[in-house]
């Protein structure tokens, strides 16, 4: 597995220059199948993971996924845990984020950026395409970005979804 290693930046780069670089390093865990070092991307205390199942839904009850710090080591687990047979044989992932964007957020602690991405899943001989938009919370912490919330908006979110059993 590949360490997540940060990047490391001179004073007065942009902050949407770290933020890409950051994003950039969560796509490569996740897309590599690097769960734990994924998951060290996440900020300590609360955090949210969330793939809301329509349009913009702001109730959370209403989800593909809604993982919490421990839903999130409880998915990472089962991953790692080589009988995730959901994801046997584990897809080939390759993902985009592109056109990304400093957006406003109502804690100053936080950079948010939002963007849109596609992610090419590959498995047992089927490819299937997901796409939509993304938004990220990052916070500082000793220096470095981290998660504290990740949202995902599937395009096709309102309608059929086939399994989704890995990192979005």
């Amino acid at each position: 597995m590949t360490q997540a290693t940060p990047v490391t930046f001179p004073n007065g780069t942009s902050a949407l220059t770290r933020a890409r670089a950051f994003i950039t390093l969560e796509s490569r865990l996740a897309d590599s199948h690097d769960y734990a070092g994924w998951l060290d991307l996440w900020s300590d205390g609360e955090c949210s993971y969330w793939v809301p199942a329509r349009g913009s839904d702001t109730d959370k009850m209403v989800s593909v996924i809604y993982d919490n710090r421990a839903r999130l080591h409880t998915r990472v687990g089962q991953l790692l845990s080589g009988q995730h047979y959901a994801q046997t044989p584990t897809s080939v992932l390759s993902r985009v984020v592109s056109g990304l964007e400093v957006i406003a957020d109502d804690d100053p602690q936080v950079l948010a950026v939002t963007g849109a991405f596609v992610l090419i899943e590959y498995r047992d001989e089927t490819q299937v395409i997901w796409a939509g938009h993304v938004t990220y919370r990052l916070v500082e912490s000793s220096g470095e970005l981290r998660m504290r919330a990740k949202t995902v908006e599937l395009v096709n979110r309102s309608g059929w979804l086939p399994t989704l059993t890995f990192l979005i």
